[in-house]
């Protein structure tokens, strides 16, 4: 069964071109350096519980595609987990956000936003609950959760450059703190998920191949946040200046 789970593993890791072993590496390089440079303030601590999340998920996600041999049941574990995680980052993110950006348009933004997620969250989860979903409509509203992650994300980032630039500080000064190294590294997550996201429901029945090309670059892309991330619990500063 071991080996047979393995080869099922190695099967799935090579659609995506063997990004998933990174994404893992770059994800536990987070979290070691982050426990190794510890410091006693929340934020630190929901970065270091968020890397554990997502390494709890990203198993129980290569688990269930490798040993889930039922469709249906595969999706309805891979899609509730997805959304689970999409809720988990989207409040970290937030929280994160609201420590570091100063406009208070921004900040009711964000609170807006972030209650617009957790309402389609929740409408989706009673949805499966009920039993109230196809298999393509749990992939379709999956999707939709997702981009609404994504968009707030992504405009959260631009409002922290437009602020960070709008104050004119040095760029030697700036591109070492750590809010700037987490800023970037979510901006180029969500700069490569987003575009994928919108048409990867569609994407998966047109072009296998371009879906798993673009599966590998959402793949690649988290794992250069959790670089950023590293390097962030590595910076002698709080997290959120």
């Amino acid at each position: 069964m071991g080996n047979n789970l393995l080869d099922k593993v190695l099967h799935n890791w090579a659609k995506t071109y063997y990004i998933i072993p990174f994404w893992y590496g770059c994800s536990f390089f987070a979290l070691i350096t982050g426990l190794r440079n510890y410091k006693r303030e929340r934020i630190y601590f929901l970065f270091i519980f968020y890397t554990v999340v997502n390494l709890v998920c990203l198993i129980i996600w290569d688990y269930s595609t490798a040993q889930i041999a039922n469709n249906a049941e595969r999706t309805i574990t891979l899609e509730v987990v997805n959304t689970f995680f999409t809720l988990f980052e989207v409040s970290i993110f937030a929280y994160f956000f609201n420590a570091v950006i100063n406009s208070k348009y921004a900040r009711l933004f964000l609170k807006i936003a972030l209650l617009a997620v957790y309402t389609l969250s929740s409408i989706f989860f009673i949805l499966t609950i009920t039993s109230q979903f196809t298999e393509g409509r749990m992939m379709t509203f999956s999707y939709r959760v997702n981009i609404s992650e994504f968009l707030i994300l992504l405009l959260l980032c631009l409002i922290y450059f437009y602020e960070l630039f709008d104050q004119k500080r040095q760029l030697p000064h700036f591109k070492k703190t750590a809010s700037f190294l987490i800023v970037t590294g979510l901006f180029f997550y969500t700069l490569i998920s987003f575009p994928f996201l919108l048409i990867g429901d569609k994407l998966a029945s047109y072009s296998k191949h371009l879906y798993y090309v673009m599966f590998s670059m959402h793949y690649l892309s988290i794992g250069v946040l959790f670089i950023c991330l590293a390097k962030a619990f590595k910076c002698k500063t709080s997290l959120t200046t």
